[in-house]
């Protein structure tokens, strides 16, 4: 068994795909409906703050890392939250993340980060990378 951990919440995936999850309830294409919001509201991705009913733990979880990681590379929270009121996510949402960063005087990150940086934060969940696709990333070589 592996154990996947999101900053919240764990999933138990075992060798038949099984899942465990005590607040949400699986279906068969690996997608979860949550019924409570947890975890800090800067990391939830678009499709949870925009109340989707059916989620995909896993693409959930690469866009709570992009957003560590935007934060560890910033020194502070890069939205407010994953929705359009917040305009920051308009910036990251109409592929503008190096502007906004320009705006904040920050030059240092490399375009190569910012390209993962994206390549993690995409808005819709669908076109999130896999794990294997992020652990197969250059930028990560």
């Amino acid at each position: 068994k592996a154990l996947i951990i999101d900053f919240g919440l764990g999933v138990f995936v075992g060798d038949n795909d099984d899942v465990s999850f005590t607040l949400s309830k699986r279906t068969a294409d690996s997608r979860l409906v949550p019924n409570i919001l947890t975890g800090k509201v800067t990391y939830l991705p678009p499709e949870i703050i925009g109340g989707q009913p059916m989620i995909d733990p896993f693409a959930a979880d690469i866009w709570a890392c992009g957003i560590c990681l935007l934060y560890l590379l910033l020194g502070f929270p890069p939205l407010v939250r994953a929705h359009p009121s917040d305009l920051r996510f308009v910036y990251l949402q109409t592929g503008k993340l190096s502007e906004l960063i320009a705006q904040w005087g920050i030059d240092d990150i490399s375009p190569a980060t910012l390209s993962f940086v994206e390549f993690l934060l995409a808005i819709k969940s669908t076109q999130r990378p896999t794990i294997d696709a992020v652990m197969a990333h250059p930028w990560l070589r």
